[in-house]
């Protein structure tokens, strides 16, 4: 699920924004052959991916952190 919550949140960081930017002439447009968007998109993916899994490892010490508390509680 994470993984595809990457893949939807790089892409519209890489598409559909740049896009949208382009369209209400913010940015300009890249000229042709150096389009940036895909590198954009893997970027994104990979930064995304990094972010959730330090996440992923800093609730699960937490949560075995937790449970070896309640364990010692439950031995006293």
């Amino acid at each position: 699920m994470l993984v595809a919550a990457a893949l939807i949140l790089s892409y519209l960081w890489a598409y559909a924004v740049t896009n949208a930017l382009i369209a209400a002439e913010v940015i300009s447009r890249w000229p042709p052959g150096s389009d940036p968007r895909p590198l954009r998109m893997c970027v994104g993916f990979i930064t995304l991916m990094t972010a959730f899994t330090i996440i992923a490892a800093i609730a699960q010490w937490i949560s075995r952190r937790q449970l070896k508390r309640i364990d010692e509680m439950e031995e006293a």
